[in-house]
């Protein structure tokens, strides 16, 4: 990730450094960026998949294998699916942002449109996944009173000892991932401010 930001810089700088006559290497930029793009692109439409195979799982399963009859479970249940579609929404929505960043457009629009989008993307992996990430959690939380009549007290502590585990690594996976994300977006933003002579 840095050395392609660095060789971006280089190739821009040593472009900078000719003479007017001479060829900036412009396509060779705007081809390693379109590049850098199109990788970004891919790891959230793979987050999109993985996000909707998880959420129609989860339907399957709290139809046919555990059709819950208590209010509080249904709650539960509204709020595991309900949290994941927003998420779903709005990676969807994230997607569409990132097609309007177009790196073949003049510097000060690429960067408006970079920043706009790098913005959005910080609000996602802030606030809406810690408040998603909660409610998910409060939802599955409330299944257990009436997970509680079909299991005895063991197997409930193992169920909810194991979801705390697989949210703890989840968590610690999806951190990760996002700080490789902003600091990518970062880079980008840099690049383009550097563009732009600021």
């Amino acid at each position: 990730m840095k050395n392609n930001m660095d060789d971006l810089k280089e190739i821009w700088k040593s472009g900078q450094n000719n003479s007017v006559d001479s060829n900036i290497p412009v396509d060779e930029i705007i081809s390693q960026a379109g590049q850098k793009k199109k990788k970004a692109l891919k790891v959230q439409i793979t987050n999109l998949v993985i996000l909707v195979l998880v959420l129609i799982g989860l339907c399957l399963f709290f139809k046919y294998v555990t059709p819950f009859e208590q209010l509080l479970s249904k709650v539960g249940v509204a709020l595991m699916l309900g949290s994941l579609s927003v998420r779903i929404i709005l990676e969807i929505y994230s997607i569409i942002l990132s097609g309007k960043v177009d790196v073949s457009e003049t510097a000060l629009k690429s960067n408006t449109a970079a920043f706009k989008y790098h913005k959005f993307r910080k609000f996602i992996h802030g606030f809406v996944t810690i408040s998603i990430l909660v409610i998910y959690s409060v939802g599955f939380f409330m299944l257990t009173p009436e997970f509680s009549l079909y299991f005895n007290s063991t197997v409930m502590i193992l169920i909810d000892l194991s979801f705390l585990v697989a949210a703890l690594i989840v968590g610690l996976s999806i951190r990760s991932a996002i700080r490789k994300e902003m600091a990518s977006l970062n880079d980008i933003l840099r690049f383009n401010k550097e563009l732009l002579g600021k």
